[in-house]
């Protein structure tokens, strides 16, 4: 979110059942909901609300049209991740202790989104 802009010093995103945004230009909270069988529709329901939130945040009135050429920037990046994300769960081979240890850290931990 920090890399499209997003002010966390405005605003805030918490977990709920079903993804939303809204509040002033000076707060604006997002929900989310998170789905451990499909990060991708997690990922992409933050991806959006963000998208409303940088509006709210600027209190202004942003034509259609040149939010889809914003938009169109982040593609290639988001396609390349896209790719990525397939090939990691393409992998059908036992973990690395390495990699249990690092995977058994992220499931051990609770989130905190600031």
């Amino acid at each position: 979110m920090k890399a499209f802009g997003f002010d966390f010093d405005h605003g805030r995103l918490d977990v709920s059942l079903h993804p939303f945004c809204g509040g002033t230009p000076d707060d604006v909270r997002i929900t989310t909901r998170y789905d451990e069988s499909d990060f991708a529709s997690s990922l992409m329901a933050v991806l959006h609300e963000t998208g409303h939130a940088l509006v709210d945040l600027l209190d202004l009135p942003v034509p259609m049209s040149e939010l889809a050429e914003e938009a169109a920037d982040w593609e290639e990046p988001l396609a390349g991740f896209g790719k990525r994300y397939a090939e990691a769960l393409s992998v059908d081979e036992p973990l690395s202790p390495e990699q249990r240890r690092a995977r058994q850290g992220l499931l051990s931990r609770q989130l905190t989104v600031r």
